[in-house]
């Protein structure tokens, strides 16, 4: 196992990596399939986004900018075109990995858990919890190419065929926090929180069962960090 990307946390929970638009994700699944063998498969992804990966219909419905606001529709389907643009470079389309897994829990018989906060949840909070000047900060730095490597310590040459490792990650995630600070609370940290607590709820309520999870490798260190807390805890 790449351990950068895979993170034992006890014997009974594994956490992996993934790039949402890396072939080497798929080959992360399988091997967390293999290796560990999984009771329950957690999945960083919410009912919905479920639901249109299995009909294979990703793209954004504009209906629910009455749902998450206009702020939160303009993020959605930039990230949407983002994705799709550079999933057609890599030959994964966004969410493939998570496609697979599931996939893959159905015909082992395994329970599958979605751990992530409703996405309309999550827009519905990009529009009305981050300021306007933060989110033209964002699209004027998408139009001008911020997120190039070459802008980003640590992020020169990346292959978007891989996995990035752990300093790769924590550089990008670095910078938006310092730039985008209530974009990272919105997206990323608190998402962290969600995650890992639904985490470690199963956990407590089946303590002879193996858990894997398989989330963003942007979320892998804050889960990490805070389930890790948390188990510590339940047994204090």
């Amino acid at each position: 196992m790449n351990k950068g990307n895979f993170r034992v946390i006890n014997e009974g929970i594994l956490l992996i990596g993934t790039s949402h638009i890396a072939p080497l994700s798929l080959e992360y699944v399988k091997e967390g399939f293999s290796a560990f063998n999984p009771d329950i498969v957690c999945l960083e992804i919410d009912r919905s986004r479920l639901s249109s990966l299995m009909s294979e219909k990703r793209g954004v419905n504009p209906l629910a900018v009455f749902r998450v606001g206009v702020g939160g529709m303009l993020f959605a389907l930039l990230g949407n075109l983002a994705s799709r643009i550079l999933g057609k470079r890599t030959g994964v389309m966004p969410g493939d990995e998570m496609k697979r897994a599931f996939e893959e829990a159905v015909k082992r018989g395994k329970r599958v858990v979605l751990i992530d906060r409703d996405i309309n949840i999550t827009l519905k909070r990009f529009s009305k919890r981050i300021s306007l000047g933060e989110k033209l900060r964002l699209i004027m730095d998408m139009v001008r190419g911020a997120f190039k490597p070459s802008r980003i310590p640590n992020l020169k040459g990346i292959d978007l065929a891989r996995v990035p490792e752990a300093e790769v990650v924590d550089a990008l995630i670095a910078y938006i926090k310092k730039r985008y600070r209530g974009i990272y609370n919105v997206l990323i940290g608190e998402r962290d929180r969600f995650m890992a607590s639904r985490i470690a709820d199963l956990a407590g309520e089946n303590p002879d069962l193996r858990i894997m999870a398989v989330m963003g490798a942007g979320h892998l260190n804050g889960v990490e960090r805070i389930l890790r807390a948390k188990l510590l805890n339940a047994k204090n």
